[in-house]
């Protein structure tokens, strides 16, 4: 009896070792999970940042340039039209000349604003695909963190499934433990009183 109790009282700190040991390393499992989660997180925040500062400096640009063309194409105007009046006001014959040029000139003008119109609607339809494009990384990037979190949500109820069962077995063989304990002590009282 006493052989089989200092059994028992080995048998169960070794499978409350283990079971601590089981736990231990799962923890660390699930903190390396959410170590890498949080490294997709800020890589993804890194590269959606780093895009908007690309596209930002692209649109500076862009909008640079269509200034720079405006100013050139209103001082272009005004040198034109100043020499269309002088020429009107010299001569009565360079008068006819001057109608065929401010002719060309209002048709320029007209090209010139045509143009800074489809750049200006080309623009805006890049800008819209670009914050598309935006939208749909962020989208992503986005599932990818539910992705994870659902994946650790998973691995953590895996975790204490198969520590909700490693309790029940132990509480099943500590119950079976003490039936034996119970019977050998029935046996035994049987056997003494014999």
């Amino acid at each position: 009896m006493n052989g089989l109790l200092a059994a028992m009282a080995v048998a169960n700190p070794v499978i409350t070792a283990l079971l601590t040991i089981v736990v231990f390393l799962e923890k660390d499992k699930l903190r390396k999970r959410s170590e890498d989660i949080e490294a997709a997180l800020k890589n993804g925040n890194a590269s959606v940042v780093q895009t908007i500062e690309a596209q930002k400096q692209d649109f500076t640009n862009i909008a640079d340039r269509l200034e720079a063309l405006s100013k050139d194409s209103e001082k272009s105007a005004a040198t034109f039209i100043g020499l269309s009046t002088a020429l009107t006001e010299s001569s009565a014959l360079s008068a006819k000349a001057l109608q065929g040029v401010t002719e060309g000139l209002q048709a320029h003008a007209t090209t010139v604003a045509a143009l800074v119109t489809d750049l200006s609607t080309k623009v805006s339809e890049t800008s819209a695909a670009a914050i598309e494009n935006l939208s749909n990384r962020t989208s992503e990037a986005i599932k990818d963190v539910a992705e994870q979190v659902a994946r650790v949500e998973a691995a953590q109820l895996e975790s204490a499934k198969t520590t909700d069962e490693a309790i029940a077995k132990l509480n099943q063989e500590i119950s079976q433990t003490s039936k034996s304990i119970k019977e050998l002590q029935e046996t035994l009282k049987s056997t003494v009183t014999l």
